[in-house]
């Protein structure tokens, strides 16, 4: 979860990482796009944070054994990536579990909608649709467009902004290496 929030990559490109995929910092994790490219994500902060405490607790030499998944199951006594469908029935008991403490939480939610919500926080911030684009690995800048006119399942968003409770007017970021890296 750290990695799909922290990154906004892919279900396919988030698991499938091997422990030599992040960086010794844990700044960047390199992943193998939808296309094939393999293209280096920063890692958010706070995600940055909750992959180090996982890997110091349960995987604490896992950077030194560059082949093995990230996260794991075990399968004929050998390590495997996580499957797809494991990673969408841990997001559904998140949902029902965050629903319990706030019921606002939408019920729509799936391993795709952290990909979104960090593209939204970037537009929020006032980040270059082009950085958002790269960070995002599509191949046109009119699909990131997409996200900022509301399409994608970002309308609960733009249906913030219309309210007032959106982005106005954000104030100008730094630098798109800061935007991404928050």
């Amino acid at each position: 979860m750290a990695v799909l929030c922290g990154t906004a990559a892919r279900i396919d490109e988030a698991l499938p990482q091997a422990a030599g995929d992040a960086s010794r910092d844990l700044s960047e994790i390199r992943a193998l796009s939808k296309g094939g490219v393999r293209r280096s994500l920063p890692l958010a902060p706070l995600s940055k944070g909750h992959l180090g405490k996982y890997l110091g607790i349960y995987r604490p030499n896992a950077l030194h054994a560059p082949g093995d998944p990230l996260s794991y199951s075990m399968i004929n006594c050998a390590r495997k990536s996580l499957p797809p469908d494991w990673i969408r029935k841990k997001v559904k008991a998140c949902v029902r579990s965050a629903k319990q403490r706030h019921p606002e939480v939408p019920d729509n939610v799936h391993p795709h909608t952290p990909r979104h919500s960090r593209a939204m926080h970037l537009l929020e911030k006032n980040a270059p649709l082009e950085a958002i684009s790269q960070l995002l690995g599509h191949k046109s800048i009119s699909t990131t467009q997409d996200l900022r006119q509301g399409k994608h399942g970002a309308e609960t968003y733009m249906e913030e902004a219309a309210k007032g409770g959106g982005v106005a007017e954000p104030p100008a970021p730094a630098s798109s290496a800061d935007i991404l890296a928050a």
